[in-house]
């Protein structure tokens, strides 16, 4: 997770969902790279879900608003399940 970022809000809902809002350093100070990316959803989207057996996906806002992608690799504009990404 890039130097500086925040995290604003986590949010549950009743259906599995977390949605975890961060600061816009979570986009704009993100190294890039497909790998970089990959350990960043995998590694909140585990944490979340170890901690928080329910979780089953989990969807990450910058800033209040729904993203397109962190750094263009992976698409966040649908939330990431943990049966893909969290185990």
């Amino acid at each position: 997770i890039p130097r500086g970022t925040r995290v604003l809000s986590v949010v549950f809902d009743d259906a599995g969902g977390a949605y975890v809002d961060f600061s816009r350093e979570f986009v704009s100070e993100h190294p890039g790279g497909s790998t970089g990316e990959g350990f960043t959803i995998r590694s909140i989207v585990g944490t979340l879900h170890r901690n928080f057996p329910d979780v089953e996906r989990v969807q990450f806002l910058v800033e209040g608003r729904e993203i397109e992608s962190i750094a263009g690799h992976y698409d966040a504009g649908e939330p990431f399940e943990v049966s893909q990404f969290g185990e």
